[in-house]
């Protein structure tokens, strides 16, 4: 990595840490607009755009579904341990206190990958604006059961859209530390 040309862009994407802590603060306007303006930038096949943006800042709706997400998750020892660490502490948020989550659907017949590229152009726009962000993928198990479809009603997805992931986004509280990489997994041929 220490040959790696550095720039805004690379910078960006060499600092990007995953946040699990965030302040209670919420997005300016400029902010969540300049996000989402970049996420809508991002490239699609056939440029289809085939993604649909559920913007949560609403804490009631948020605090409900971490609520049904803890009343719904099987006995703790069947659970994975990072998890299983994560219950131990009482202040423990499936969403980690962020004031926004942005739920990304991507349209069923063109598939999710299109999502992924929209998901990573804003995590990179808030990495640049100074504020941290979290993909949030286990939710999902709550979600798109029968018990989560109140929640999706709410977050007012269309017809013909899926939930693919989440991203938390917020004033970070942490500096988490960049975990081990692996920087010789390629071939050049």
């Amino acid at each position: 990595m220490d040959t790696m040309i550095q720039n805004d862009v690379t910078k960006a994407i060499s600092s990007r840490r995953s946040v699990r802590d965030f302040k209670p603060e919420q997005l300016t306007d400029s902010q969540l607009q300049t996000i989402l303006n970049c996420g809508f930038l991002a490239p699609s096949g056939m440029n289809c755009q085939g993604w649909f943006l559920s913007v949560i800042q609403n804490r009631q709706l948020l605090d409900a579904i971490h609520q049904e997400h803890i009343r719904s998750l099987p006995p703790v020892e069947n659970l994975p341990p990072v998890l299983q660490e994560r219950l131990k502490n009482p202040n423990y948020d499936v969403f980690f206190h962020a004031p926004t989550v942005i739920m990304v659907s991507y349209l069923e017949k063109m598939g999710p990958l299109n999502c992924g590229f929209l998901g990573q152009n804003m995590v990179l726009t808030a990495q640049s604006l100074g504020l941290g962000t979290c993909y949030l993928g286990g939710i999902l198990q709550l979600l798109t059961a029968p018990e989560g479809k109140p929640f999706l009603d709410q977050m007012q997805i269309p017809e013909g859209y899926l939930p693919c992931f989440l991203i938390a986004i917020g004033q970070p509280n942490e500096q988490p530390a960049m975990r081990e990489r692996d920087f010789a997994r390629y071939v050049i041929i």
